[in-house]
């Protein structure tokens, strides 16, 4: 059955009513002038106007501002152009609302059956609670996310201003304008009732904010870092502080009374010029004490901090303050350790005739670095040799420190008992493995002698000690290897032999100076090898130099000793041949040398007697090759009578009867001192005498 045109027409326009007026979205027909003509109620719901406030009126008219004006241009240019726009976002206010709303719209052009432009129709969905929902989702994921970046920058260091600066760089712009933390400096009780005194530990600002220059009086409006702060009764840190409990202030910056509660007038006057306009201040608590204040401030961006930042602020100061805690008591542990270290090392370097010394003790670095077990020592031996030393037990705190104390002195026991350095670096490893079963200690032990310059080296896995000689001259690695300390016992000490000729000087170090993160030990040897070559002449100003630089991770222990021509001890040697007459010969040349260094008659009578106790010994019950020397010190003359007889000869109590047996209980009743040493394939009997330069 046929329908007429004029019947088609009526139900398309009641279609067109029904579809209109039941769309749960908002739905507008415009003329070509892009004015209303049709209205359904979604749309009046969400534009907030009855029917009559809309027909005949443009968007721009019913809808002001940007929300308006975006709308109608867009209209305009589809009925101009036909091109539809379809799911166009638009935010903003609408009369229905004082809060901002989020829309989706669609606009697309109406023709006639013969194409002429009727107008256009919109399609208007009001998406405010999805997109709040949308926005609040990613406001928490985003919170989260800072909350797990702050976690990460505040265990990455120890070192309590680079965590806090870096906690400030985090949140700044981000959720403030300007990030400051104040702490509580020492346990003293730093709070009154009208002001708390904390002091300033990290401050970052916006990027593009300068922090202005101290007033004509000398206040400053941003209390540096390092500087106490007093936070005046009614300031929000000063609240926070002593009620314990975390506040969000809202600032009309036109009205408020700044200098009420600004720490001094020059604060008050930067507040007021940048507009503050809110400010969080969250105490920082643990362990039951507030250790310091967070504050958030929003400045310059115009925002005002709300409910949800209040929130974010209280998590981040609950983790800095654990930060915090951690810090300092990382700090205090490592003072102890530091403390007890450098007691542990010497006071000062004795002053030995023929050698120069200098020595530097560097601890790690404070943002993560336990203090370490690395120490260097300088003992005086009979005849005017000296023990230097170096070492470095492994691991690090308190425990390595206190085991560095014990083994220094223990090294310092057997020094004093005359051992080569390879006997002395196997007795220490008995003693390290007899204290631990997972210790190990590095440990260079050298003896050098002043007076020939002769040097003894054993090594037990440390890093090789230097020979440096004249500017311009390459140091040499003195190659001596052996096990550490405390994995010994299954491969023998070696010794190396050299001679340190008059100018030059041993370098003895730890692993610290050498190997780093960006370099190995070949490398690192290298690099030193070069700042020796090019360092300064003076022995101090090279110690200071060596350890001069960025900071590092691991302890690092110098000890420099040069040879001195000028001041080694006056030496006569003499050459004995096997003729037990020799004896009168040796107590000739004794008398004549300790003649011309000037000793007194007492000192030359007594010479004369050991020399000729020592020598006929020697003659007597040595082999091979004897010689006497003579060497005069600060402490005294010292006698060494050298053969090469491998038997140590002993002190006994001879009988009434006997006529020998008491040379050595003659020589230990008028020495000072006496004592008997290996050396190469044979020994050295030597005792020391009280002379005239003797202190």
């Amino acid at each position: 059955m046929a329908v007429d045109g004029s019947a088609q027409a009526v139900d398309d326009a009641a279609l067109l009513a029904v579809i209109v007026g039941q769309s749960p979205v908002g739905v507008g027909v415009f003329d070509t002038d892009a004015r209303y003509v049709r209205v359904n109620r979604a749309l009046q719901r969400i534009v907030g106007l009855d029917l009559a406030d809309m027909l005949g009126r443009t968007v721009r008219e019913v809808v002001p501002g940007d929300v308006g004006a975006f709308a109608d241009t867009k209209l305009r240019e589809v009925i101009a152009t036909g091109l539809p726009v379809i799911g166009a976002d638009l935010e903003g206010r609408l009369p229905s609302t004082a809060v901002d709303r989020s829309l989706v719209v669609s606009y697309f052009r109406l023709e006639g059956p013969d194409r002429a432009v009727l107008g256009a129709a919109s399609i208007v969905s009001d998406v405010s609670d999805r997109h709040r929902t949308r926005r609040a989702l990613e406001r928490a994921n985003a919170r989260l996310e800072l909350l797990g970046r702050a976690a990460n920058v505040l265990s990455a260091s120890l070192d309590l201003e680079e965590t806090l600066n870096g906690l400030g760089r985090l949140v700044v712009p981000q959720i403030a304008d300007h990030c400051v933390v104040d702490l509580v400096e020492s346990d003293d009780d730093r709070r009154s009732a009208d002001a708390v005194v904390l002091r300033r530990y990290a401050l970052v600002h916006a990027p593009g904010v300068v922090a202005p220059p101290p007033s004509a009086t000398g206040e400053d409006p941003w209390t540096p870092v390092g500087r106490d702060v007093r936070y005046p009764a009614g300031h929000p840190v000063h609240d926070a502080f002593v009620r314990r409990e975390a506040a969000l202030r809202h600032i009309d910056p036109s009205t408020f009374d700044f200098e009420a509660v600004a720490p001094n007038p020059a604060s008050a006057r930067v507040a007021r010029q940048m507009r503050m306009r809110s400010a969080i201040a969250v105490p920082l608590q643990a362990r039951g004490r507030v250790v310091g204040v967070l504050s958030l401030v929003d400045t310059v961006s115009g925002r005002r901090q709300g409910e949800e930042d209040l929130v974010l602020a209280r998590r981040l100061a609950d983790r800095a303050a654990v930060a915090i805690d951690n810090a300092r008591l990382h700090h205090r542990e490592r003072e102890r350790g530091l403390t007890l270290q450098r007691s542990l090392l010497p006071e000062r370097l004795p002053s030995v005739p023929g050698l120069r010394t200098a020595a530097r003790y560097l601890p790690a670095r404070s943002g993560g670095g336990e203090v370490g077990g690395d120490w260097y020592d300088v003992v005086r031996l009979p005849g005017g040799r000296v023990a230097i030393v170096v070492g470095d037990v492994m691991g690090r705190g308190l425990p390595a420190a206190a085991l560095m104390g014990q083994l220094r002195a223990a090294l310092r026991a057997y020094a004093v008992q005359d051992q080569a350095p390879a006997e002395v670096l196997t007795s220490a490893d008995e003693l390290v493995r007899g204290l631990a079963d997972d210790v190990l200690v590095t440990c260079v032990y050298a003896v050098l002698d002043p007076r020939d310059g002769s040097l003894a080296v054993a090594n037990a896995g440390h890093v090789p000690p230097l020979l440096l000689g004249g500017p311009g001259e390459e140091p040499v690695t003195l190659e001596a290897t052996g096990p550490p300390l405390g994995a010994g016992g299954r491969e023998d000490y070696g010794e190396l032999t050299a001679v340190v000729a008059p100018g030059r000087t041993v370098v003895l170090y730890t692993d610290g100076l050498v190997e780093t993160r960006e370099a190995d030990l070949g490398t690192g040897l290298q690099q030193l090898a070069a700042r020796l070559a090019a360092g300064p002449a003076d022995l101090d100003a090279l110690a200071a130099d060596l350890t001069r630089g960025p900071e590092r991770d691991d302890d690092v222990a110098v000890l420099l000793v040069r040879t001195d021509a000028v001041t080694r001890p006056a030496t006569v040697r003499l050459d004995i041949g096997g003729d037990p007459r020799e004896a009168a010969r040796a107590r000739a040349v004794a008398l004549e040398t300790l003649q011309a260094w000037g000793e007194p008659p007492a000192v030359c009578d007594v010479a004369q007697l050991v020399v000729s106790e020592l020598v006929t010994n020697a003659l007597r019950y040595g082999a091979g090759t004897v010689a006497m020397q003579l060497s005069r010190h600060d402490d005294g003359v010292v006698v060494e009578v050298y053969d090469e007889g491998v038997g140590t000869p002993r002190r006994r109590r001879a009988g009434a009867d006997e006529e020998g047996g008491r040379g050595l209980l003659l020589v230990a009743a008028v020495a000072a001192a006496w004592g008997v040493r290996t050396r190469g394939g044979g020994k050295v009997v030597w005792c020391r005498l009280s002379g005239g330069q003797a202190r």
